[in-house]
């Protein structure tokens, strides 16, 4: 019950739902963009007869189900849901099929002049120390004792683009020894 004792609606709440309550009203008070009223007209007509669609039928003939289609428009919720899962999927098959984990070596902020008066004896030195730094450590038999494989990237700034130089790296969880072996990696180093 709601809190005026009328029984609660179950109905689901969608985008498409609310459009068609409000949005003409909305539409003759406020003067909208072009491109406001194409995407409010593709998530109001997303999986409608307005946009047409198919009759899909089981080879025996005793279901039939009408599909209507998607507009694809990325504002659309279920539209863009299904963008997003085979983004996801795409990007799962981009990812190391071993253990790994996430290291970031950055540079200290004392020495932010010293980077930008030498940009690139810096970056080149700040690669060569990640490097030289992770294989001596995981080579080290108290840790992994094996050549790990590693994908660096070069941050020069943060995400507000402030000068913040780092080295993003993804390192194995497990290396080749010596002798050209695998060998697994203990979780995290």
């Amino acid at each position: 019950m709601s809190r005026d004792g009328q029984p609660l609606r179950t109905d689901k709440v969608t985008l498409q739902g609310i459009l068609q309550r409000g949005y003409a009203a909305y539409e003759r008070r406020q003067a909208l963009p072009t491109h406001v009223r194409r995407a409010v007209w593709a998530i109001l007509a997303c999986r409608t007869a307005v946009r047409g669609g198919q009759v899909r039928a089981c080879p025996a003939g005793h279901i039939d189900r009408l599909w209507y289609n998607a507009c694809r428009h990325r504002l659309c919720p279920p539209c863009a849901w299904g963008q997003v899962e085979r983004r996801l999927a795409k990007q799962k098959g981009r990812l190391l099929a071993c253990e790994h984990d996430h290291v970031i070596f950055t540079v200290p902020h004392e020495l932010t002049e010293l980077w930008l008066a030498n940009v690139e004896v810096m970056t080149q030195r700040l690669c060569a120390s990640v490097h030289e730094t992770l294989f001596e450590r995981l080579g080290d038999a108290k840790d992994l004792g094996g050549k790990p494989g590693i994908i660096a990237t070069l941050h020069p700034g943060s995400q507000t683009l402030v000068l913040h130089p780092h080295v993003h790296c993804l390192v194995t969880g497990g290396g080749l020894h010596a002798a050209g072996q695998w060998v697994a990696g203990r979780n995290g180093f």
